[in-house]
């Protein structure tokens, strides 16, 4: 339909926005919470999880060819220059965006019109997409029948564990290099880095994460 057809062809008008993704177990509890900022090509995430005894949290900025690695430890970050080492792939809706239409290219994808509801500030269409190769799962696109963005991308699997990204979209954005960061070790493993990860020991209230003031530091 219109709705869906015109969010396909928007694809490209997506280059800034926040995105979350929280992810949930069987039984609804929230066990990870993964926070991007993303403007073009530089991206900022921050991830949180959660079990029974331990909430671990991490940060890396992109920025052009540099990477940032939080020193959890101290507050400054790690500084690796030019950046030759893979990197975590960052949640970008045009990546989502192609592998639909790629799906859909090759009719091993099916799309099935839900309804409309309300979500957030938006007016949402909901659309099911079925893919018989992955019938354990679950997929539901939110589009903003407005804007004809991708706002929201829930999977749903067999067993009851969820995961929902969902996508703030603006103009420009701007991520800013750390003020305080110092070069890493030219043969440094970013996995092993000093402060690299943050363990705190006593599970704190699960709350979503912001990254407004990380963004102004």
């Amino acid at each position: 339909d219109d709705v869906f057809r015109r969010t396909l062809e928007n694809r490209d008008a997506m280059n800034a926005f926040h995105a979350t993704i929280e992810d949930f177990d069987s039984q609804g509890r929230r066990r990870a919470d993964i926070e991007y900022v993303v403007d073009g090509n530089d991206w900022i995430m921050k991830h949180a999880t959660t079990n029974d005894t331990i909430v671990t949290i991490f940060e890396w900025r992109k920025i052009g060819e540099d990477l940032f690695v939080l020193n959890a430890d101290t507050g400054w970050f790690w500084k690796i220059s030019p950046s030759d080492t893979s990197l975590p792939a960052h949640v970008d809706p045009r990546d989502a965006i192609g592998d639909i239409k790629d799906g859909l290219h090759k009719k091993t994808l099916r799309v099935i019109r839900i309804g409309s509801e309300p979500c957030g500030d938006h007016l949402c269409w909901r659309y099911q997409l079925v893919d018989p190769s992955f019938a354990i799962v679950e997929r539901y696109w939110f589009l903003d029948a407005t804007d004809f963005r991708l706002i929201k991308d829930q999977f749903v699997i067999g067993n009851g564990e969820t995961s929902i990204a969902t996508y703030d979209y603006e103009q420009e954005i701007g991520i800013e290099v750390p003020k305080q960061a110092r070069d890493a070790p030219a043969d440094a493993d970013i996995m092993t880095l000093p402060g690299n990860v943050k363990n705190l020991l006593t599970p704190i209230p699960q709350k979503k994460l912001s990254l407004k003031n990380v963004l102004k530091k």
